[in-house]
């Protein structure tokens, strides 16, 4: 079954490489991605801006991965990211 992402999570992750400046290799390592995963996510967002990952369903949960968030429902990415450092 294909892991499913919620559009936060999409737009936070996607926001560490346009916003933050790093790469597509270190946020997916820090997040525990695939590369692919996040260069796919970036090109929706230059494509499709604001409209992008439109096609997920609002009860779709974010998936939390083995950084420890899965113990905090509310964290965000940033701070994730923070405390891997």
């Amino acid at each position: 079954m294909a892991k499913k992402y919620s559009q936060e999570f999409k737009h936070q992750a996607v926001q560490l490489i346009l916003e933050e400046g790093k790469t597509v290799a270190q946020a997916a390592h820090e997040l525990g991605l695939h590369e692919n995963t996040l260069y796919r996510w970036v090109t929706e967002v230059k494509k499709d801006g604001d409209q992008a990952y439109r096609r997920q369903r609002p009860q779709d949960e974010v998936l939390h991965h083995s950084t420890g968030a899965a113990n905090m429902p509310h964290t965000s990415i940033r701070n994730v990211s923070r405390s891997m450092v």
